[in-house]
């Protein structure tokens, strides 16, 4: 009788041995599971995000924005930037357009840098606003000169991130 209840309590502790295995695997399998759901997760928002980029930048205000800044730099060449603050203090109305211009355009560059800074999104992301678009080498050649001038301790963080991600392109060719 005493082997007997040696035997059900063994038996019992295997039985509750393999329980505990059995719930540790479940949990394991669930953890990974959980894991790959919220990476799937994270790239449908980041698919969101870059689509509502996308609808932004083909709008006719951006278009406007970059020939409007790329007009500016090829027609005052060589210190454009210092020519474009110096009409913006005088209100020259060519100089007010190109700083609506270069807010526009920085906004847009600065929105996706923010998304990426503040954990929202991952550096695929950046890359693929900075290689797809454009406006990255005005974004970068054009505007943060002007802001430079315009601000000399201006934040450099989405400058210098675009740049360490992206490179120093050129992206895409300036001419479309």
């Amino acid at each position: 009788m005493v082997m007997d209840q040696e035997l059900i309590m063994l038996v019992l502790n295997v039985v509750a041995a393999f329980g505990a295995l059995a719930a540790a695997i479940a949990s394991w399998l669930s953890v990974r599971v959980s894991e790959r759901a919220v990476k799937v997760t994270q790239s449908a928002v980041e698919g969101q995000m870059y689509y509502t980029l996308l609808e932004r930048y083909s709008e006719p205000e951006m278009a406007s924005a970059l020939s409007t800044l790329r007009d500016w730099k090829e027609m005052h060449g060589e210190g454009f930037a210092e020519k474009w603050r110096e009409a913006l203090d005088n209100r020259d109305p060519g100089a007010e357009k190109v700083n609506q211009a270069r807010r526009h355009v920085s906004h847009f560059f600065q929105r996706a840098w923010a998304l990426y800074d503040a954990g929202y999104a991952d550096k695929r992301f950046v890359e693929a606003v900075g290689k797809h678009f454009l406006g990255t080498q005005i974004f970068l050649m054009i505007v943060e000169p002007l802001e430079q001038v315009l601000n000399p301790n201006y934040d450099r963080k989405s400058f210098n991130g675009f740049r360490e991600i992206c490179g120093e392109g050129p992206y895409k060719t300036l001419k479309y």
